[in-house]
């Protein structure tokens, strides 16, 4: 069925009646509500396969490998079919993300698994009070055992219960959610993401309450002059990082007035579309980071997280001070010259 519900707990009844209802009291007790109904596996290991000889004798070794579950019942289940390369998120991997929300004061609110186990994922709800308001106030971690999904953290504004809304949830909100592919880094980089994710919740009130400001602040042609200059300033000299840095104006301009970002003529759509560009093209695909790094380790600890931080000073400087002493921000992967002009060139 379109649910594709196996097992789990909810905080309260969701649409199709399928799953147990119980108080959810911390991190671990999510951990170990959803380990007792059968929801997450107790041990992970992969397994080599093997195909049975059909002419008879010995079993013929393959080159595919299977993920195996055991649960905290004793049951042994094959959870998904994954190539040499594919590298599980191990229970204890899965139990630190878990925490990593619970400790920063995100409140659980489902332990449940989908498709036969292969998929599992653990929600939590976030600053109740704006709930209503158009931000984002569920977390959700999923990963599956199958390949079918990277290990994925990320805000939404719905409340995810099922296949259904899970899909529902990665077309809304997924591109701006974290990614981890299942490779030989994967570890480092759940930890990197535990880490991450109480920062953001942490954070997240006080941004909040800056963002309903911005909503408020209602910008001039100046102000606007001024921001493009601290956001995007462009080269004195001619060359490729001037066009880059007068390309990337233009595409701010395209980005604020998308229907995800435009929030009238205020200090908010400027924010938007500056953030939307960090990881994004106009037209929402992915950019890719520069170098050996991807989007994960760039968001994470590279230049792309040290430019969300930046774009922020900057609206948080406008709301204090207005147009007149704004920081100069330089994004590197667009242009890196200490010579600039000003917005109306």
């Amino acid at each position: 069925m379109a649910h594709e519900w196996h097992k789990g707990i909810l905080n309260a009844s969701s649409w199709h009646g399928l799953e147990e209802v119980g108080e959810l009291l911390n991190a671990d007790h999510l951990i170990q509500k959803g380990e007792d109904v059968g929801s997450y596996p107790t041990q992970v290991a992969i397994s080599k396969n093997v195909t049975v000889n059909p002419f008879g004798g010995d079993y013929i070794p393959s080159t595919s490998r299977s993920v195996v579950g055991q649960y905290k019942s004793g049951a042994v289940s094959v959870l998904g079919s994954v190539g040499d390369k594919y590298n599980a998120t191990t229970p204890d991997e899965w139990r630190s993300i878990i925490r990593a929300a619970g400790e920063a004061g995100a409140k659980p609110t489902g332990a449940f698994s989908l498709a036969g186990g292969s998929k599992v994922l653990a929600t939590f709800e976030v600053d109740p009070a704006s709930a209503g308001s158009g931000i984002r106030t569920n977390l959700m971690l999923c990963d599956s055992f199958d390949g079918s999904v990277n290990l994925t953290c990320g805000f939404t504004s719905i409340r995810v219960v099922c296949a259904n809304t899970l899909s529902a949830a990665l077309r809304s909100d997924g591109k701006a959610m974290a990614k981890i592919r299942h490779t030989r880094s994967l570890s480092e980089k759940v930890e990197a993401l535990g880490e991450a994710i109480i920062a953001a919740i942490d954070g997240g009130k006080a941004i909040r309450e800056m963002y309903q400001n911005a909503r408020k602040y209602q910008l001039t042609g100046s102000e606007m002059d001024a921001l493009m200059d601290s956001l995007f300033p462009v080269p004195e000299a001619e060359g490729r990082g001037r066009t880059r840095a007068l390309n990337k104006r233009e595409e701010m301009y395209d980005a604020m007035i998308l229907s995800e970002n435009q929030d009238g003529n205020t200090l908010a759509s400027i924010w938007n579309g500056a953030t939307w560009l960090v990881d994004r093209n106009v037209d929402g695909s992915s950019r890719r980071a520069r170098g050996d790094a991807d989007r994960l380790d760039s968001l994470l600890f590279g230049q792309r997280g040290k430019r969300i931080l930046d774009i922020q000073s900057v609206i948080q400087a406008m709301l204090d001070n207005g147009a007149g002493a704004l920081p100069t921000i330089i994004d590197v992967e667009v242009v890196n010259t200490p010579k600039l002009l000003p917005a109306n060139v």
